[in-house]
């Protein structure tokens, strides 16, 4: 019987999380994704262009970034948790088919394919806490920035098109994850229904493999 050896080499290629996203640039998005997203920067684009009230944009930059920061933290713990469950339940002969196995688009195994895609997912998060943690820290009414514009009042223009600039990013990336979030889930439910398949598969060819025995026997 000729059993063919596992491509192991690159499953611990990727060294941080950087090099992980890297490899997700591969990944196919959803086109869903991508037109919510477009929609929604030529939205906020066409918001803060024809707004005049920087105050009120202000205020509402720093309101989404309270929320976003605290139920970014939050959803992290789950996400985390729950993939560290899912991924313990996982059976190594499952993985080891999912490594033999090529995904045409991305040019992965299987195996990093489905992971890398719930990673990535991680990845947004952490990007979407820091920017929100970011502007919590310098964008307060008291905070650097508003210190530098009474110290300097021909900042203020500069402080204007920052607000304006970091709404529609904090906007953009607040679709952003919650799409990610819906690919999140999808994922999730996909794997576990593959490992639901898997073992369905192989009850099948052991059940096969017993009544081709008994046939056998009765002739």
């Amino acid at each position: 019987m000729n059993i063919p050896y596992l491509k192991h080499g690159d499953l611990l290629k990727e060294k941080n999380l950087w090099q992980i996203y890297k490899a997700t640039w591969n990944i196919p998005d959803n086109r869903f994704n991508w037109l919510v997203g477009i929609i929604s920067l030529l939205f906020f684009l066409c918001y803060v262009t024809i707004s005049g009230d920087i105050k009120g944009m202000h205020e509402l930059l720093l309101k989404l970034a309270e929320i976003g920061f605290n139920s970014a933290v939050t959803l992290l713990g789950f996400l985390i948790a729950g993939f560290t469950i899912f991924g313990s339940l996982a059976k190594p002969e499952l993985l080891l088919t999912m490594l033999k196995h090529t995904h045409k688009k991305s040019g992965l195994s299987y195996l990093k394919y489905n992971f890398f895609t719930i990673i990535r997912t991680f990845i947004y998060f952490l990007i979407f806490a820091a920017f929100q943690l970011i502007i919590i820290a310098i964008g307060q009414r008291n905070g650097i920035i508003a210190e530098l514009v009474k110290y300097y009042p021909f900042l203020q223009p500069v402080a204007g098109l920052a607000i304006r600039s970091c709404l529609v990013a904090s906007a953009v990336l607040w679709v952003a994850v919650f799409l990610e979030l819906k690919s999140f889930v999808y994922n999730v439910h996909h794997f576990v229904f593959t490992m639901v398949k898997f073992e369905a598969v192989n009850h099948n060819e052991k059940l096969d493999v017993v009544v081709k025995g008994k046939s056998d026997s009765d002739g």
